[in-house]
């Protein structure tokens, strides 16, 4: 194994730029998985490790994030890598990255919207939306995760008894959901378990 991640990281560095190919994809994956288990070995032993590892890593997923085969899945390994590591700053902008690149994925959502309460608190998040809803190319279920944020502040402001302020975003939830099911009629049932869950809680 050593030595598949020594060849992986001789080839990593003749990989012309932009190389679209699987096999492009695998060496870089076989590449990342080498630097992690270093650096996961180095924080097992309390040993330090090299930067470099780090930034190698992040150069691959970075890569691995615009290349075609790249998947929402490693995305997500990365994301909650670096969380763990407490690298925040560098965590979230891979996830507002990976968020562009896979818009209609419900995990990177629910981190979204999770970093975006624990760092900018409850009034930032359906601002953060508006910004990715402001996008000139969006995925057509990006409206249905703005709703589900408005829903989610609702609930904070429920939670702490701000009453107004529940009600208000919880209307704002409604009128995402319904124009939500209006341009996506296919979404009719979903969007009605959700409308009358939003009604209630309202």
């Amino acid at each position: 194994h050593a030595g598949s991640s020594s060849r992986a990281e001789q080839a990593v560095g003749e990989l012309p730029e932009g190389e679209p190919s699987w096999n492009a994809s695998a060496v870089l994956t076989i590449f990342a998985e080498s630097r992690f288990k270093a650096i996961q070995q180095a924080i097992r032993d309390k040993q330090k490790w090299s930067p470099e590892w780090l930034s190698d890593l992040h150069a691959a997923y970075s890569v691995l994030l615009r290349h075609p085969l790249g998947t929402v899945e490693q995305v997500v390994w990365y994301y909650d890598f670096l969380d763990w590591l407490r690298a925040r700053h560098r965590a979230r902008q891979y996830l507002e990255a990976g968020i562009v690149r896979f818009q209609g994925s419900a995990e990177l959502h629910r981190r979204f919207r999770e970093v975006v309460l624990r760092r900018d608190g409850v009034a930032a998040l359906e601002p953060a939306y508006d910004g990715l809803l402001a996008r000139t190319e969006t995925h057509r279920d990006l409206p249905w995760f703005a709703a589900v944020a408005s829903v989610e502040v609702a609930d904070t402001h429920r939670r702490k008894s701000e009453v107004d302020a529940a009600k208000d975003a919880y209307g704002r939830a409604l009128a995402r959901f319904e124009a939500y099911g209006a341009s996506n009629p296919a979404a009719e049932t979903l969007v009605a378990h959700h409308v009358a869950l939003t009604l209630a809680a309202r």
